[in-house]
């Protein structure tokens, strides 16, 4: 009975954090593995290697969407520039009342979505099916 009380306190104790190691702390596992190993059975050659290929596939994966989030923040910028170089032209728009045209007096941003001002009302940017 008093391992279980004391098996349900350690429990309750159990606290969930998660840090992401980086390169360096990886390589400084690594070295600690190779310093620390037991001389009479050694660290296996292909244990190894597979170690780096995984963290190697790891840091391709993370440069990979760092590469991605960049590309995503660049087209958002392209978007906010084509949406702001419309500002005092004629376009056509298409939305659930029906096609109309007019000069694009603004631009507004709201929940992440570009917005255009076509004679007093707002239309999102993908309702523009011709600019003259």
């Amino acid at each position: 009975m008093i391992d279980a009380i004391n098996e349900s306190q350690a429990a309750a104790k159990v606290e969930t954090k998660t840090k992401i190691i980086g390169k360096d702390d990886f390589f400084k596992m690594l070295v600690a593995q190779l310093k620390n190993q037991d001389p009479l059975n050694p660290l296996d050659g292909t244990e190894f290697a597979a170690q780096l290929a995984q963290f190697s596939s790891l840091e391709q994966l993370t440069n990979l969407n760092n590469a991605l989030a960049a590309q995503s923040q660049f087209y958002r910028n392209l978007v906010d520039l084509e949406a702001a170089s419309l500002v005092g032209k004629v376009v056509t728009l298409e939305s659930t009342e029906g096609a109309s045209s007019g000069m694009v007096s603004a631009v507004h941003y709201r929940d992440g979505e570009t917005y255009l001002t076509v004679e007093g009302k707002d239309y999102p940017l993908s309702s523009i099916k011709s600019v003259q």
